[in-house]
């Protein structure tokens, strides 16, 4: 099949040294479905086989890890699975991987595609017990061999708003933005020995503040994206992350911007932990999505996954594919096919056998490093200000600067000068949305000003009106803001949400938006603008960019 991803490989000097970190090789059965992958590192090997039903479902799974540089460690897996004609997994077997017997097999029962109980073969029945609502929204789940009990708050969105163990202490509280997007997240976390309430709060997805209430610190981290998936991150301090992804964008290295490793991960099918080496704190996991750890839940954006019984904990708004049998199973995950297919968004399985492009030409010190040097020197990717230009590691200016003067420049651009068909693609997409853009009109006359600092954006918008242009801004906090002291988290996130409401109220009306930019003196870059940058970016709507005023 043509276009079939084949082999991944990332490598490059460390230290001094030629180190692999990546050289996965796949093989294809004829129906297109990964039959084993054979990873072979300087650090560890990793073999995996894998086989299928007459439609492409995961029925058994073979796992071995050697452990070169933890002098030969060994882990293995053999995992077998069932399934209805409607989707549902029915089983679940955990083997013996020396001989292959069954030492432990889950069987599912399931009422309107809800799974309400398992039982094992090695626990009993009743291992896990669920309960759902009227929507087919988890509200509680009952482990009773670990007796743990998680009882779960949904909001009238059908999002999980609060999770309690059986004691109904909170575990994790969560808030959203009006599209969905999670921008708060409150959760007790293991952090140095103890656990702690850490506060996450996301003015976008390339930004984030973490607050750890024991230690009263508040820290920031950039996020950068290739192709909808965090490639890398920065924090206010400069510190650089890498994250290496394999065929479904699951994350498998974490590296230091010398190419060292932070954390090393290897996963079960379904997205179980296999492996884990190194630090477990870095957000993206399996599939490259965020791990609540208090929950064992998996944020996939538009709803939860549980990766321990291989089930979403809401049922999908969307139907995955109307001639599909497979599709209209709003519980299952992704097909039954966790090898080959992956869900970006929770709501559509997708089949990529372009995944990991990005990294199948990646050199440490070419693609990732630029990356990282991109975000130290302003370019914010994934954003208006910057995007990574494909597997060459090249960094390019967004569509706002590529819209020449006329649409036959702009094409022609597309197509010629950048050197793979990914590239082009990429450069077609910006083109595309520089036009629209550009094309966008400002219906009422009216203008904003944003823009980081707001004595300079007050300043900026003064300047504007003794132009004769009828420019306003917005303070969010209002005339509350603490005095001898900083913001609480739930103090900045009840103003990101004004601040995001007044902004989308604005760009509804039509108004014109002056861009004052970044204050090249501030040293941690504003939760607010980021915020409003990234909204800008999600509903195309153009901007013009004005000089700071001194």
């Amino acid at each position: 099949m043509k276009g079939r991803m084949v082999r991944l490989n990332s490598s490059g000097d460390v230290n001094g040294n030629t180190k692999v970190l990546q050289d996965a090789v796949y093989s294809f059965n004829p129906n297109n479905n990964i039959t084993n992958i054979s990873n072979t590192t300087t650090d560890f090997n990793t073999q995996y086989d894998y086989g299928y039903d007459g439609i492409g479902r995961l029925t058994q799974a073979n796992g071995s890890y050697l452990g070169i540089a933890e002098g030969n460690l060994s882990r293995r897996f053999q995992q077998s699975f069932d399934y209805a004609k409607n989707g549902n997994l029915t089983a679940k077997r955990i083997h013996d991987p020396a001989n292959g017997n069954v030492t432990d097999e889950w069987s599912y029962q399931y009422t309107n595609h809800q799974v309400t109980n398992i039982d094992s073969s090695k626990s009993g029945a009743d291992t896990l017990t669920m309960s759902y609502d009227a929507n087919g929204n988890l509200t509680r789940q009952r482990d009773n061999v670990k007796d743990l009990t998680k009882r779960i708050q949904v909001d009238s969105q059908d999002r999980i708003t609060q999770i309690q163990d059986g004691n109904n202490a909170i575990l994790g509280t969560y808030w959203y933005d009006e599209g969905g997007f999670r921008i708060r997240r409150s959760a007790l976390e293991p952090k140095n020995n103890q656990f702690t309430n850490v506060e996450i709060l996301y003015p976008s997805k390339f930004y984030g503040l973490e607050f750890i209430e024991s230690e009263n610190i508040l820290t920031g981290v950039n996020n950068i994206y290739l192709n909808g998936v965090r490639i890398a991150a920065m924090n206010e301090a400069g510190a650089l992350a890498y994250y290496l992804t394999d065929q479904v964008d699951s994350v498998s290295h974490v590296l230091d911007d010398e190419g060292n490793t932070l954390s090393q991960i290897q996963y079960q099918p379904y997205g179980e932990t296999f492996v884990q080496r190194g630090d477990l704190n870095f957000s993206p996991k399996y599939n490259s999505q965020e791990l609540d750890r208090e929950s064992g839940f998996y944020f996939y954006n538009a709803r939860y996954y549980d990766p321990g019984i291989a089930r979403f904990t809401s049922a999908d708004t969307i139907i995955d594919g109307e001639f599909d049998t497979q599709g209209w199973n709003r519980f299952s995950y992704v097909k039954g096919n966790p090898i080959g297919a992956k869900d970006p968004t929770g709501h559509d399985a997708v089949i990529d056998t372009l995944a990991g492009v990005n990294q199948v030409l990646n050199k440490l010190g070419d693609s990732s490093y630029k990356a990282g040097t991109a975000a130290k020197d302003g370019s914010f990717v994934g954003n208006s200000t910057g995007l990574i230009h494909d597997s060459a590691g090249l960094v390019y200016k967004t569509a706002a600067a590529l819209v020449p003067k006329n649409r036959k420049e702009l094409e022609e651009a597309a197509v010629t000068g950048y050197g793979s068909q990914l590239a082009r693609a990429t450069a077609k997409g910006l083109a595309k949305v520089g036009i629209e853009g550009a094309e966008k009109v400002i219906k009422n006359g009216k203008a904003i000003v944003i823009g980081e600092g707001m004595t300079a954006v007050k300043t900026a918008a003064k300047n504007l009106q003794s132009q004769g242009v009828d420019a306003k801004w917005y303070q969010a906090w209002g005339k509350n803001f603490p005095k001898g002291r900083e913001m609480t988290p739930k103090e900045i996130g009840d103003s990101l949400g004004r601040n995001e409401k007044w902004l989308n109220s604005k760009m509804k009306d039509g108004h014109k938006i002056y861009d004052i930019g970044h204050d090249p003196i501030r040293e941690i870059p504003s939760p607010f603008y980021a915020r409003e940058k990234s909204l800008i970016l999600e509903k195309n709507y153009p901007t013009t960019q004005i000089p700071r005023p001194k």
